[in-house]
C-alpha cells in the first residue's frame, strides 16, 4: 500500500475483509519472538476487528486463539494456503448481525463493519465519534 494520508488509510483498512500480515517462518526471527518488535498489520487488524491469517508464533505474541471463525493460524508457510482457504470459505458467508461503525478523522467520515461478537477497538473507544 503506498504512503497514505491518515483518512485513506483508515479507510482502506476499514474496507478490507481480512488481514495477511506478511510474516512467517523465513522473517519472524528473534526480534518478534521476544517481543521487540509487533507487526503494525496485525495491530490494525485487531484493531478494527479484521478476520485474520496469521503465521502461529506471531499469533502466540500478540495471545490471539485460533478459532477457525475469526482467526486462523498457520505453523509454515506450506500450510498458509489451508489457512487462507479456510478464511475464503467463511468470508463466503453472509455477514449477519454486522456492527458497522461511522467514526470522523480529520473531518471526513469513515465506515467499517465487524460482526458483532468481535472485539472492536473502536467500540471500546471513548475518543472519537463512533457510532454503530
Amino acid at each position: 500500500m503506498p504512503n497514505l494520508d491518515t483518512f485513506t488509510f483508515m479507510t482502506r483498512v476499514g474496507e478490507v475483509n481480512a488481514v495477511l500480515p506478511l510474516v512467517d517462518e523465513t522473517n519472524f526471527g528473534r526480534r518478534y519472538e521476544e517481543g521487540r518488535k509487533l507487526s503494525s498489520s496485525v495491530s490494525w487488524a485487531l484493531g478494527f476487528g479484521k478476520k485474520m491469517v496469521i503465521y502461529k508464533e506471531l499469533a502466540e505474541v500478540f495471545n490471539i486463539q485460533e478459532d477457525n471463525a475469526s482467526y486462523w493460524h498457520y505453523a509454515h508457510s506450506k500450510s498458509f494456503s489451508d489457512a487462507f482457504g479456510d478464511c475464503l470459505n467463511e468470508l463466503e458467508q453472509p455477514l449477519t448481525n454486522a456492527t458497522k461503525h461511522q467514526a470522523t478523522v480529520k473531518s471526513k467520515s469513515v465506515t467499517f463493519s465487524h460482526p458483532v461478537a468481535t472485539k472492536c477497538t473502536f467500540c471500546e473507544s471513548e475518543g472519537g465519534n463512533f457510532n454503530q
